[in-house]
């Protein structure tokens, strides 16, 4: 089983996307840990994926505010560059949230720079549009804080 390690802000959140991607989508079972750390981990026996925890860092401290929006125009990582033996549809991927560096190799693991689970997040909940509900000083479906 998968050991998943978060850092400690808006846990309900984080478990709703970690159910939906791994669980629900995937089929992946996993338990979840919480550490005073700024990456999200996921280890089983042997090996580490760090990545990167872009979105919730900022919706911490700027729930539902603009700074907690990605930047503009989107980046795009060309993955062909750092996986040369990868089939994708587009060898570009369009990055709502990142750390700048993609993909890293380290000593027991891989570091990936995606913010998959924020992006997803602010995917799959509308949260650009709570947002601007929010603005508006209009009810919005996501509560202050999860």
């Amino acid at each position: 089983m998968l050991k998943i390690t978060t850092p400690p802000n808006l846990d309900s959140a984080r478990q709703y996307i970690l159910n939906v991607l791994l669980k629900e989508f995937l089929g992946i079972s996993f338990s979840t840990e919480i550490k005073n750390i700024e990456t999200i981990q996921i280890s089983d026996e042997k090996t580490t994926l760090t990545i990167s925890d872009v979105f919730f860092q900022q919706a911490a401290t700027h729930w539902l505010q603009p700074e907690s929006l990605p930047p503009l125009p989107l980046t795009h990582w060309n993955v062909s560059e750092d996986i040369a033996a990868v089939n994708l549809v587009s060898s570009s991927v369009p990055v709502i949230f990142d750390d700048d560096i993609y993909l890293i190799s380290h000593d027991n693991g891989l570091h990936l720079g995606l913010d998959i689970f924020g992006s997803a997040f602010f995917m799959l909940t509308r949260y650009k549009r709570q947002s601007n509900l929010n603005v508006m000083h209009t009810t919005v479906f996501l509560p202050p804080l999860l």
